[in-house]
């Protein structure tokens, strides 16, 4: 299906903050910040790292804003998710 794929590079910005409400939240929009900040990723290196593997070569590459490490006012959710890949890529990176 990719050919030739050498390196797969994550770098997802989100322009439509989530900020947690206390009480205010629903599961669906919990949900769906952390889907789009996380889930998708994770599962398309899933896909790709099946793919290196059967190589035995290839690269991942997640680009992730500093700010990310230190919170965002207006996206803790987002932020909470993005920082979650960053402990996932340093993970996988010792699998």
């Amino acid at each position: 299906t990719f050919g030739s794929l050498d390196i797969y590079i994550d770098a997802m910005v989100d322009n439509k903050p989530s900020p947690f409400t206390i009480g205010g939240e629903t599961p669906a929009a919990l949900d769906a910040a952390i889907r789009q900040n996380l889930t998708v990723t994770l599962q398309a290196t899933e896909f790709v790292a099946n793919f290196l593997r059967g190589r035995k070569r290839g690269r991942i590459v997640y680009f992730i804003q500093d700010s990310m490490n230190r919170g965002l006012i207006a996206d803790a959710v987002g932020a909470a998710a993005r920082t979650g890949l960053i402990a996932f890529a340093k993970t996988l990176a010792r699998q």
